[in-house]
């Protein structure tokens, strides 16, 4: 006799398998009969792993029921990467019912919180589509539609209401300004500031590029569930400086603390700091050089409600001239100190921008 055991295995349904799919109909043993209330359950429980897109800041406020345009980027990242396959819309059919189709992505603009959405393609004329393609664009063919679930408004972001903080660093190369800009975003850096120092190399100063680095801090808030966007300011002594000649691609480390009480480094929609700067500005120094350097928790913790922006040297570190102006003209420059990183610490800038940055989150949300 041979005995033979039958195993029941659960048949693995590709379609709703989907990653970040959470279409019930799809699912044949589902119960149809899903409560609204329940459905709101499983989208508050599961959100989470759904793909996040930066839409831009929208001239009208992201609402029940709003369309979002997507760029021909972010509708190959929707539907190639994660293959996501957007719902058809008749534009002509206003009964059209497509609330049990997937809720399959997340929209935030920096502005209007977070929203969960669905993605949809409109039924429009295969000209206009063929002309949008060559635009590079999407407008109204490819986009987002918000549902009644708002997952997030913009107060919940904690780097909307906290004290703004800002990194000024020397350019470096540009795998590690990536880095430090990634990681920055994540601990909540509003601001990102490039300066030029007696030490920066001239050829990583010319090979910045203002649309990379902003497209960097873009997908680093898309990831880390931030609200916000950082904002990278090139120089932002074109607004503060009355000299009509024409300003270098990045500010000067002289003229920028020269004009330090005229700049606004923190011009974000969202931020709460006032128009004028009143940010404290604090150097890092190598070695606890300086007859004035103080730990840096010490110096974070007296002004814990301040905002806070920190200057970081470029490889090599502080020329002489430079740590001659931070020591003797503390009193000139009320709002410079020093500050040191750790006891006898030699740091990249890009460690060292993640340590200082840290260091901020923690003493700022500290109890």
């Amino acid at each position: 006799k041979v005995l033979v055991s039958l195993a029941i295995v659960p048949v693995h349904n590709r379609k709703s398998a989907k990653w970040g799919c959470m279409d019930a109909s799809h699912d044949n043993n589902h119960d149809k009969s899903v409560s609204a209330t329940s459905q709101g359950n499983l989208i508050k429980r599961s959100y989470v792993t759904l793909p996040r897109l930066f839409v831009g800041q929208q001239e009208k406020q992201l609402y029940p029921g709003a369309r979002v345009p997507l760029t021909s980027d972010q509708a190959h990242y929707l539907m190639k990467v994660h293959r996501l396959r957007p719902i058809v819309v008749d534009n002509n059919n206003n009964n059209q019912d497509y609330s049990r189709q997937p809720l399959n992505v997340r929209v935030f603009d920096g502005i209007h919180g977070e929203w969960l959405g669905r993605l949809i393609q409109s039924d429009d004329d295969s000209g206009k589509r063929i002309q949008q393609r060559r635009q590079q664009q999407s407008s109204g063919v490819i986009a987002i539609e918000c549902t009644e679930q708002q997952l997030r408004t913009q107060e919940q972001c904690v780097t909307t209401t906290a004290p703004s903080c800002c990194i000024l660093f020397g350019p470096i190369r540009k795998e590690r300004i990536k880095f430090l800009l990634e990681k920055c975003t994540e601990l909540g850096v509003r601001t990102f500031i490039p300066v030029q120092t007696s030490r920066t190399d001239s050829i990583h100063a010319d090979k910045l590029d203002p649309e990379k680095m902003n497209l960097q801090v873009i997908e680093a808030s898309e990831q880390c569930e931030r609200l916000s966007i950082p904002t990278v300011l090139f120089n932002p002594l074109k607004n503060a400086s009355s000299n009509q000649q024409k300003e270098p691609a990045i500010a000067n480390l002289k003229d920028l603390l020269d004009h330090w009480d005229k700049l606004q480094i923190f011009n974000n929609t969202t931020a709460t700091s006032p128009s004028s700067n009143d940010a404290v500005l604090l150097v890092c120094r190598e070695r606890e050089s300086g007859e004035h350097t103080r730990p840096i928790m010490e110096t974070l913790q007296y002004y814990k409600q301040r905002s806070i922006a920190f200057l970081l040297g470029p490889e090599g570190g502080w020329s002489p001239d430079e740590e001659s102006l931070f020591d003797d003209n503390m009193e000139a420059y009320t709002f410079l100190h020093s500050v040191s990183l750790g006891r006898g610490l030699v740091l990249r800038t890009e460690t060292a921008a993640i340590i200082a940055a840290g260091a901020f989150f923690t003493t700022s949300f500290s109890q």
